[in-house]
């Protein structure tokens, strides 16, 4: 959720935020499921963004999270 918080407009800098999250070498997001309490389109618009940045340009993500994989799309969206 503090990615999400750092992503929102009222935020410090959420351009520099999504393009470090989009760059780094390694994402690691941690319990991704937490964002369930308000997988609002928002959200899913905002991970949609990072991760296809990071595919598009090969590079990894590791996402932790306690959602099995058929249930992920709840969370992240189906996209």
């Amino acid at each position: 959720t503090q990615l999400f918080d750092a992503l929102r407009p009222e935020g410090d800098d959420p351009r520099a935020v999504t393009k470090a999250a989009q760059t780094c070498g390694l994402l690691y997001l941690d319990d991704l499921a937490a964002a369930r309490g308000s997988p609002s389109g928002w959200t899913q618009e905002r991970l949609y963004e990072i991760f296809d940045e990071r595919y598009t340009n090969q590079r990894p993500v590791l996402i932790t999270c306690d959602v099995l994989p058929n249930k992920l799309a709840d969370v992240v969206g189906e996209r």
